[in-house]
């Protein structure tokens, strides 16, 4: 039931055809030059409206709050602002709360995978990176793959984890992230994740468009950002209070 109602959540990857595969580049310089990581940026508001391919679904106003890279928010708006659904998570604990059934669901990302409640197979950390438009892992840990590619897209890769290979796809002008896929060793695409139309907010490009495509789920999420808010100090804590009365649940 939770991962039903989260499918109007977050996350992740991309779609490349793979083929013929050049060793790893020497110079880190030239992973270097690519927008891996958006250092700077410590705490990120973004605001705007989630759309959902799956079953005629509508649309629904979000926000998404990012504190340190280790603490994230996510609040779903329906018509008039009313609350829909609400979630919170560090890497030790984290709370979802649907306003419609007034339930919840509690736990911990260490002791429960997060696709276990979210329709996405992605760790705590990798969300928190996608959301941000980074890649999971460092500039390091990728190496450089070329194929029959267009020469205005630069493909890397990594592969030092036993169960998935990860590709992510940059924009060879411009230096931006495009896309990022995760596979299964066998070679079965499990979740991707295209960013686009990418405008300036301070010094930092941001896309106003991150296109979520759930490969099992069948189904897109499509989050069109319409504004980030960067370095701003939050006025309270981002974990909240359940309203009474709320059955919940713990895994």
């Amino acid at each position: 039931m939770y991962r039903k109602h989260f499918l109007f959540i977050i996350s992740v990857f991309l779609i490349i055809s793979c083929s013929s595969v050049k060793q790893k580049s020497d110079e880190i310089s030239t992973l270097e030059k690519y927008q891996f990581k958006k250092e700077k940026v410590n705490q990120l508001v973004i605001t705007g409206k989630l759309n959902s391919s799956q079953n005629n679904a509508g649309s629904a106003n979000f926000k998404i709050e990012i504190f340190d890279k280790d603490t994230f928010a996510l609040s779903l708006f329906g018509p008039m602002g009313m609350l829909l659904i609400r979630f919170y998570s560090t890497e030790n604990e984290f709370l979802l709360y649907n306003s419609f059934t007034s339930e919840a669901i509690q736990g911990s990302p260490k002791s429960s995978p997060m696709n276990e409640f979210l329709p996405i197979p992605v760790s705590f950390f990798d969300l928190i990176s996608l959301i941000r438009n980074e890649t999971p892992f460092s500039e390091k840990d990728y190496s450089e793959y070329n194929l029959n590619q267009e020469k205005k897209e630069k493909i890397f890769k990594y592969s030092s984890d036993k169960d998935f290979v990860e590709y992510v796809v940059f924009d060879v002008d411009s230096k931006q992230l495009k896309q990022v896929q995760r596979k299964s060793v066998e070679g079965k695409e499990s979740v991707n994740v295209f960013f686009k139309d990418y405008e300036k907010t301070e010094e930092f490009y941001f896309p106003k468009k991150i296109i979520f495509d759930l490969k099992k789920e069948n189904m897109q999420m499509i989050f069109d950002c319409e504004k980030y808010i960067i370095n701003k100090s939050f006025d309270k804590s981002l974990k909240f209070s359940l309203p009474s009365g709320v059955k919940v649940k713990t895994i």
